[in-house]
């Protein structure tokens, strides 16, 4: 008398795997996903795929399979791993602290555009040379750093009170002047 153990419509003289429901053109064998690769020869069985990917997806169509694409959402190149390149500089986005301008695997990806030793992803001043100490940004001059240190001097507050007093006004003008001549620096200010 022939017997179906697992009810999928295959005896099981003839199913390969018996216990699992499957399908008749598997022998029996399931396909859970429904893409027309048995899950013993799918290695995404649980999402539909393509059988050039061994039934795994390719969802951003670059060729790279999801199981094996570090950005599977967005089209890349097999090369790395199916990331893309934006700025063609060799150093996949995922990987790149600077993707929309080309610079050097040294930089990270970044390049140096004020030529000062320091990268622009972290350098403070990327537009002007600096120095590496100044996290790239250049060195205040005496002069200047006496005249901040002036006008911060003469800023005062009401008793009590976070209000400024409006004698300290010409000083903090003063100040405004240098820190936009020179957006580098950093005051702070606190009144006790």
């Amino acid at each position: 008398c022939p017997v179906d153990t697992d009810k999928d419509g295959v005896l099981d003289g003839d199913d390969k795997c018996r216990l699992i429901p499957g399908l008749a053109m598997f022998n029996g064998c399931p396909d859970t996903d429904g893409d027309s690769i048995q899950d013993s020869e799918d290695d995404c069985p649980n999402e539909k795929g393509l059988a050039q990917f061994k039934g795994c997806p390719d969802r951003d169509g670059d060729n790279v399979a999801d199981n094996k694409d570090a950005c599977p959402d967005v089209p890349g190149l097999p090369v790395f791993d199916g990331c893309p390149d934006t700025d063609k500089d060799g150093i996949p986005d995922n990987k790149d602290k600077c993707p929309s301008k080309a610079g050097t695997a040294e930089g990270e990806g970044c390049p140096d555009s004020d030529s000062d030793g320091v990268f622009d992803h972290l350098d403070r001043c990327p537009t002007k040379p600096g120095t590496v100490e100044l996290k790239g940004c250049p060195e205040i001059k005496k002069e200047v750093q006496d005249a901040i240190k002036k006008a911060a001097k003469g800023i005062f507050f009401e008793t009590g009170k976070d209000v400024i007093k409006a004698a300290s006004f010409k000083n903090l003008d003063d100040l405004a002047k240098i820190l936009n001549e020179y957006p580098e620096s950093k005051v702070d200010i606190q009144g006790h």
